[in-house]
């Protein structure tokens, strides 16, 4: 693969024309081959030259499904980048993206998803599907920007992160070199693609030749039973779905023998989580992996090969650089430099600070502070979750994993609020008398919490990260 002098979207059509007849998508039940997918996508693409020429961002607004996929690819097809507003992303927030980027055109796949605003031009299916016997085709692809996808930034403003082609096909060519994948694989995508780690599936399976399963309602969440049934080989998700799929598992009888690789990222991975995952999916080799939105994806990768009965409350190293990127840490914090990382925010004023630019390199300063030991990097945790108490420096991070392993691994999050510490725990009962002593045992005076508070369930963002906000939110009438 050439990454020099080449597109996503070349590759992919490389792939639907070696292999026509190989299954590319499963979705709601029903199988579609490379071929009648590429068919589809020219056809979207013929559409969408005659009815949006200019146009060089789309905006896709639709639900999981066989449309979706092809439209995205279209997009590509015809020379153009795309974003992707689906149902994750509340009304407000679309209408600000749609305006930040000037999006002039919107495809749905259904009328009533159109949303009120000046100067949109919406195409629904009936439109982009219509028959087009035109020779409208686009073989030359100019247009360097993939995808935009938008963060939610510290100060309640979304931040248009930009992908390019050499972003996404580095990213791809990083994963195929540690990874291996092979044409037989079966990858299941879980994210919605408004979320970055979507990208890890949806890409590096169209890409490969391999097969990708897309589940809908309930199998997003709890997908075990779909897994099982689909024989998926390729797994991804955030750790907070371990926890979901595993505390059900516990009640019935169950094993997967297929998955043979399950890639984490998007919250610190603990030791115990893989320990219970490995309980119903034995075969699957296991990763940890880091890495923000404005580098593609992940950009660190690390095999979990044993645990430690002694360690299963901490959490699990991020491990080394993908091939082509490049992290340091300045005063702990991680700095990343790359093929991966984008070329910076759409509204530049957002840069300053983050990216820094050093002729072609492109620097990214993440804002999450790291330690590295025996050739491996460790996640210390946010730059905002560091606190000065009592004129001590104090990482909640730290205070958050000495009240896990006090209480067998459970969940917890450390918040501070009035100059005072807090903390919430992930269980129905409360704390005892040896519990504490071992709290109070292991943190130093001014690191021990005023008051620890319990919540039965840590509710969960619309990532299925676990929510911070929401649950100090929960008890803000009690600190």
């Amino acid at each position: 693969m050439n990454l020099e002098n080449t597109t996503v979207i070349e590759n992919f059509i490389k792939i639907a024309n070696n292999f026509p007849n190989r299954t590319a998508l499963s979705v709601n039940e029903q199988n579609y081959s490379y071929s009648k997918i590429l068919n589809k996508v020219n056809l979207i693409s013929k559409n969408l030259l005659s009815l949006s020429k200019k146009e060089k961002i789309i905006a896709i607004i639709m639900d999981r499904s066989f449309l979706q996929i092809t439209s995205l690819l279209a997009c590509l097809k015809s020379d153009k980048s795309f974003i992707i507003l689906d149902e994750k992303i509340p009304l407000k927030k679309k209408k600000i993206i749609l305006k930040k980027l000037k999006i002039k055109t919107v495809l749905l796949d259904n009328i009533k998803k159109k949303i009120k605003s000046k100067g949109i031009k919406f195409l629904n299916k009936n439109k982009i599907l219509k028959k087009n016997n035109s020779n409208l085709m686009n073989d030359t692809y100019k247009n360097d920007i993939v995808y935009y996808v938008y963060t939610s930034g510290s100060t309640g403003e979304p931040k248009g992160v930009q992908i390019n082609n050499i972003n996404l096909l580095n990213f791809i060519s990083g994963c195929q070199k540690i990874f291996k994948f092979t044409k037989k694989d079966k990858f299941i995508l879980l994210p919605y693609l408004s979320f970055d780690l979507s990208v890890f599936p949806l890409w590096n399976s169209l890409i490969a030749g391999s097969t990708l399963y897309y589940p809908n309602g309930s199998d997003i969440l709890y997908p075990f039973n779909y897994i099982k049934k689909n024989k998926i080989s390729v797994y991804c998700s955030v750790p907070s779905q371990i926890d979901i799929i595993t505390n059900i598992l516990k009640k019935q009888k169950f094993s997967c023998s297929s998955i043979r690789l399950s890639v984490f990222c998007g919250e610190p991975l603990k030791y115990y989580q893989i320990f219970q995952w490995k309980k119903y999916f034995k075969k699957s080799k296991n990763f940890n992996t880091y890495g923000p939105s404005e580098t593609t994806c992940f950009n660190t990768f690390f095999e979990v090969k044993k645990i430690n009965n002694e360690k299963l409350s901490e959490v699990i190293s991020i491990g080394k650089p993908m091939p082509s990127n490049t992290i340091q840490l300045k005063n702990k914090e991680i700095v990343i430099s790359g093929k991966q990382v984008s070329k910076g925010y759409v509204d530049q004023t957002f840069n300053k600070g983050k990216f820094i630019f050093k002729g072609k390199k492109i620097i990214y300063r993440t804002g999450d502070y790291a330690k590295k030991k025996g050739g491996n990097y460790f996640f210390l945790g946010r730059r905002d979750k560091q606190i000065k108490i009592s004129g001590y420096r104090v990482e909640l991070g730290d205070i958050e994993k000495n009240i896990s392993k006090a209480l067998n691994n459970k969940n917890v999050l450390a918040f501070y609020k009035k100059n005072k510490i807090f903390a919430v725990v992930e269980n129905n009962s409360k704390l005892n008398g040896k519990q504490q002593q071992i709290i109070e045992k292991n943190l130093a005076k001014h690191m021990i919490p005023k008051k620890i508070f319990f919540l039965p369930k840590f509710p969960l963002n619309k990532n299925m990260k676990i929510d911070n906000k929401i649950i100090i939110k929960k008890f803000k009438n009690e600190y």
